[in-house]
């Protein structure tokens, strides 16, 4: 058995999906407002490379704490379940990897930092064997603002080393500097369309970079 272990968001999405789910989370007045605002700000801060990426990711996370603390988990799940449409922003080229890669001979595996509620919602659209996402912890039938699992760099390469062992081969896709952590254990790494920034930060690690043009191309090569 070989896998291939993909980021999510700006790898098979477009988009941050969190992002997208607590702006209509507060958009339907489930969480307290404000989130919007402070994500435009962080996001700003970001894109001037004011901060780095994992310090975008890792603030964005408390601010996802933050409007979560006190929010009834069935009103989130409830709108997971009505209103959110997360399959708008994926990219063709994610919707293909199933039927690329046979189930019978490889796992398709996620690992991301969004939100585990959001990406469960994803995994029967995109036919990815399992997942690996950052989940919030309740109390009764609250959100703490506390984390039961936390996924960041570190912890998505945690993972797939200690994945390693069971499979022939592994191919990892990322996209920015918190997917490295996962990348460098991968028998073959892709670099999905890097910022610039992103580059800067890559020292030793050996990849090859793609795109939504070109990468299906690219893995079959893999196969």
């Amino acid at each position: 058995m070989k896998a291939i272990i993909t980021d999510y968001d700006h790898t098979l999405s477009d988009k941050f999906m969190t992002v997208e789910f607590f702006h209509l989370l507060e958009d339907l007045k489930i969480t307290n407002p404000g989130y919007k605002k402070e994500y435009a700000r962080l996001r700003d801060r970001y894109k001037s490379e004011e901060i780095k990426y994992n310090d975008f990711v890792e603030k964005d996370m408390d601010l996802i704490k933050k409007y979560l603390k006190g929010v009834k988990h069935t009103d989130v799940l409830k709108v997971i379940r009505e209103d959110f449409d997360p399959e708008k922003n994926l990219f063709d080229w994610s919707r293909q990897i199933r039927d690329l890669f046979n189930k019978d001979e490889w796992m398709f595996i996620v690992v991301s930092s969004t939100m585990d509620a959001c990406l469960e919602s994803m995994q029967e659209h995109l036919g990815f064997d399992t997942y690996l996402a950052s989940s919030y912890e309740t109390k009764g039938t609250l959100y703490t603002g506390e984390f039961s699992c936390e996924v960041k760099s570190e912890q998505k390469g945690q993972y797939v080393a200690a994945l390693k062992g069971a499979f022939e081969k592994t191919i990892v896709v990322g996209d920015a500097p918190g997917d490295f952590g996962m990348m460098k254990f991968a028998d073959k790494a892709f670099l999905f369309e890097p910022r610039e920034s992103t580059l800067e930060q890559v020292e030793n690690l050996e990849f090859e970079i793609v795109d939504r043009k070109n990468v299906i191309e690219k893995l079959k090569k893999e196969l």
